[in-house]
């Protein structure tokens, strides 16, 4: 009979079987939802630093719009008062420098409140005037002023200011450093910060100041690289305008509004810009990040958006990029600006993207190699376990120790079953020998024989019996010994003589056996 499989092999292969469907299952559903898949932790940090960029932006920039609102407002107000106490209106500002310097003057102390409020990187008021109406371009040529603040904390007022534009007599009344880009004048010609908002005056009369406000991102503000121009209308209590005001956002400033958390990816940037649904346009665009980085980006006037996966997508030009991008809303839903786009960005190069790919499949097959080692280690441990007590149990049957216990209910039922069915070695003797009481004289002497190890010829002869006789008695014996046949009686008699109760063969109580007869005595047997 083939063997069959053992307890362990069998408990082994369930527990292998059971530890690669679960295994299997965790990964594919890992998989499907992106969990595992070798680019979800770049993915997630690239996701997780766009919310925070976009949100943070929202924000930021909404405050400076509310701001923007209340200095326009307050502006107004005073430049309005100023010139009713001097009896002239703004265009007859123009060719009267001193008057120009004057009010200015007056209002620097609301701009600087206003900048420490914002916590920007600039702020500046223009009016529709001119000191010298007689030099070329005097259309173009506006008076106001333009600070910006430096490192130090905006809100400190003893922080150096650098002063662009506006009369020179004001930055030193007030302690403003003049920059090397100072001038006198704003020169307004092609500036979507003054152009814009005047015009969305002209076209919305009536229109509430909280709605004029534009965001313009251009390289050309004064002395500035890059900057983000929030600007709106200066309107007096007749609904006239008569010059703009806002607020610039330089990269160093934006920096401190976009924080990126790069301690764990350096090259990440982030971006704000404007854009559509295909095209980032970096002109004027504020970068934050790594600066090495997003500095190949400067002299590219278009990032083309493509088709990558979900929120990631590459980016060709200046350098291939991985990145989230997504439109915000600087402005409410009523603006007449409203339909401008504005673009967020966070990427990474995408050498540093296709690295991280690696270094996860890497990380992943050996986390997987790892966590099937283990699950080989513990169902080997286990089953060794488990089998144990199954080892123990059979090998005490087999040696004849029916009394052991396992401690589990299934094998110890089973050892009590085996117990029940075959009753000890000394209950068997003494049933047996009692038994053997019962043969009459001859079937003890065939019996005896049998003890002896005599085959069917020697008993025959010393027996004197034919064949049919031996037949008869060996039947009668195996009916009163309450066996088989003669295999199980001879091993019962080898059992008995090896724990030494097989009672001696020729018991005198049955007398000797008969001698065997001179040879050619008796013709044949006597019965």
């Amino acid at each position: 009979m083939r063997p069959g499989i053992s307890v362990r092999r069998r408990f082994l292969f369930y527990l292998l079987v059971f530890a690669a469907v679960m295994f299997i299952v965790t990964v594919f559903a890992l998989f499907v939802t992106g969990g595992v898949s070798p680019s979800s932790e770049t993915a997630f940090l690239i996701q997780n630093e766009w919310l925070h960029l976009a949100s943070d932006v929202e924000r930021q920039f909404g405050q400076i719009s509310a701001q923007a609102v209340r200095m326009s407002r307050a502006l107004s107000l005073n430049i309005e008062a100023y010139l009713r106490e001097e009896g002239m209106s703004v265009s007859e500002l123009s060719g009267r420098p001193e008057a120009i310097e004057e009010l200015l003057a007056g209002e620097a102390a609301l701009l600087l409140l206003s900048l420490g409020r914002a916590r920007c990187g600039g702020v500046f008021v223009v009016l529709d005037a001119t000191a010298n109406p007689k030099i070329a371009g005097a259309r173009y040529s506006k008076a106001g002023m333009l600070i910006r603040g430096t490192e130090q904390s905006f809100l400190d007022q003893n922080s150096e200011k650098l002063y662009l534009r506006g009369p020179a007599r004001i930055a030193m009344r007030n302690g403003f450093t003049l920059q090397s880009k100072w001038a006198l004048e704003f020169d307004v010609r092609d500036s979507p910060f003054w152009e814009y908002p005047l015009r969305a005056h002209a076209d919305n009369p009536r229109a509430a100041l909280s709605r004029l406000f534009y965001w313009h991102f251009t390289d050309r503000f004064p002395g500035s690289k890059t900057s983000a121009v929030c600007s709106l209308p200066l309107i007096d209590s007749k609904g006239e305008s008569f010059g703009v005001c806002g607020f610039e956002i330089g990269e160093r400033a934006f920096a401190r509004i976009g924080v990126l958390d790069v301690r764990d990816k350096a090259r990440m940037i982030g971006a704000l810009s404007l854009g559509d649904s295909r095209t980032i346009r970096t002109a004027g665009a504020l970068f934050t990040g790594n600066a090495a980085v997003y500095g190949a980006l400067r002299g590219v006037s278009a990032l083309e958006r493509g088709g990558r996966a979900r929120e990631l997508e590459i980016f060709e030009g200046g350098g291939s990029f991985v990145g989230m991008t997504g439109a915000i809303s600087l402005y409410t839903d009523d603006s007449p600006f409203a339909p401008g786009g504005f673009v967020v960005t966070a990427a990474i190069p995408k050498e540093d993207y296709d690295w991280d790919i690696n270094a996860s499949r890497l990380r992943l097959g050996l986390i997987s190699g790892l966590m099937l080692c283990l699950g080989f280690a513990a169902a080997m441990f286990l089953s060794e376990r488990y089998e144990r007590p199954f080892k123990i149990a059979v090998e005490a049957v087999r040696a004849g120790e029916t009394d052991v216990r396992s401690n589990i209910r299934e094998i110890d039922a089973l050892i009590e079953s085996i117990r029940s069915l075959h009753p000890s070695d000394e209950n068997i003797f003494a049933d047996f020998i009692v038994r053997l009481g019962r043969l009459t004289p001859a079937e003890r002497r065939i019996f005896d024989c049998y003890a002896e190890g005599h085959g069917t010829d020697e008993i025959l002869k010393r027996m004197f019996i034919s064949v049919n006789t031996l037949k008869r008695h060996n039947n009668h014996i195996y009916a009163k010994l309450n066996v088989s046949g003669r295999d199980e009686m001879k091993l019962y008699i080898e059992l008995m003589r090896r724990t030494g109760k097989l009672t001696k063969i020729s018991d005198p109580k049955l007398g000797a056996p008969p001698q065997t007869p001179p040879e050619n005595q008796f013709p044949g047997p006597l019965l």
